[in-house]
């Protein structure tokens, strides 16, 4: 069974170090993903324009960001990859990284990657999560409702 590993832009990785308990045993890899999430830019591009009355930005300018950005994305990969050795795991582990709107991205990934399961980290709160729909994010929330698979949602009390 494919698991697939939503991974966040957080460069933390605590988290990840109590996952092998989580994998089923009929874990068969383990595909990290994670998804530059293109709205803030897309958003800080429109409000350049349009509120700052700048040009837009050169095609040369907007390949450095796509290369910040993949680079970024790539160390987010490799210091999860590492955290899941360090916790234990030894399985296969495949990276993928996409771009988009992540709860989408993830949802595509987990019908492209026909996973098994989906796990999910809960974004961190700094008191309880409140009750009801609003307990989770929109991106879980997304996960959560769309998911073509089972979806395994890790909160920081769990781990």
């Amino acid at each position: 069974m494919r698991v697939l590993l939503a991974i966040g832009a957080s460069a933390d990785t605590a988290w990840l170090r109590p996952l092998p308990a989580y994998l089923p045993a009929a874990t068969s890899e383990v595909a990290l993903v994670h998804v530059v999430d293109v709205g803030p830019r897309k958003e800080w591009e429109h409000a350049r324009e349009r509120f700052v009355g700048r040009a837009p930005l050169r095609p040369e300018r907007r390949a450095d960001l796509a290369d910040a950005e993949r680079t970024r994305g790539e160390a987010t990969l490799a210091g999860a990859e590492a955290a899941l050795h360090d916790a234990g795991y030894r399985g296969p582990i495949a990276w993928h990284l996409r771009r988009g709107h992540p709860e989408r991205e993830l949802v595509a990934a987990a019908a492209t990657l026909e996973a098994g399961l989906l796990l999910l980290r809960a974004r961190e709160r700094a008191g309880p999560a409140p009750a009801g729909p609003a307990s989770v994010g929109h991106v879980a929330r997304f996960v959560l409702d769309h998911a073509p698979c089972p979806v395994l949602l890790l909160r920081g009390r769990d781990l």
